[in-house]
């Protein structure tokens, strides 16, 4: 898919990065739980407060980080691929589409794998589209996707969505925050 879409064959994308900088994304998030403005989100790991000044860190390199010329899906999930009878996979629900690095829907899709089992490290080293990308890169985008999905995370649903959205929410949250400790070595170190 990175092929087909490097460079965007598409005009007029905005850029990943600069919707990071000027839309919803919560780049004060860790800044504003340690200070207390936002609360402390329930149920996560026990390292995660420690780890909060190194989340806003990792998460501030998301300029040079998370710049591309890719058409990126930039919501890619299980649920966004569909496989056909004839083992066709199709990619669907394209909400999101920007510009962003070739690698970026592919490492999306890294942190739920490493939920399922699967050697994400092993994974990273064996795609041409993450062999040579620096690890930092890597890491800004999974602590960026954090941070978005931990926004409003105990708030009540939005009218008109069911609780699963909180639900699914928090695994998001939590999937990325983990592998990004097992890259950062948090749970060493926290």
């Amino acid at each position: 898919m990175a092929a087909a879409l490097t460079p965007s064959p598409l005009s007029g994308l905005g850029s990943f990065a600069e919707d990071v900088q000027t839309g919803d994304f919560p780049m004060l998030q860790p800044d504003q739980i340690m200070s207390g403005e936002r609360p402390m989100p329930s149920g996560f790991q026990p390292w995660f407060e420690a780890a909060l000044p190194e989340l806003a860190e990792v998460m501030s390199w998301y300029p040079e980080a998370l710049r591309g010329d890719s058409a990126a899906h930039n919501d890619l999930r299980p649920d966004n691929l569909l496989i056909d009878t004839a083992s066709q996979c199709w990619t669907v629900d394209w909400n999101w589409l920007s510009l962003a690095p070739p690698w970026f829907d592919w490492v999306g899709l890294l942190p739920i794998a490493q939920y399922q089992g699967i050697d994400t490290a092993a994974a990273i080293q064996r795609s041409p589209l993450t062999a040579d990308v620096p690890a930092d890169h890597l890491d800004c985008f999974a602590a960026v996707v954090a941070a978005y999905m931990l926004t409003n995370l105990d708030a009540p649903p939005p009218p008109g969505c069911t609780p699963e959205i909180r639900r699914h929410q928090r695994l998001f949250a939590w999937t990325f925050l983990d592998w990004l400790a097992i890259r950062r070595g948090w749970y060493d170190r926290y």
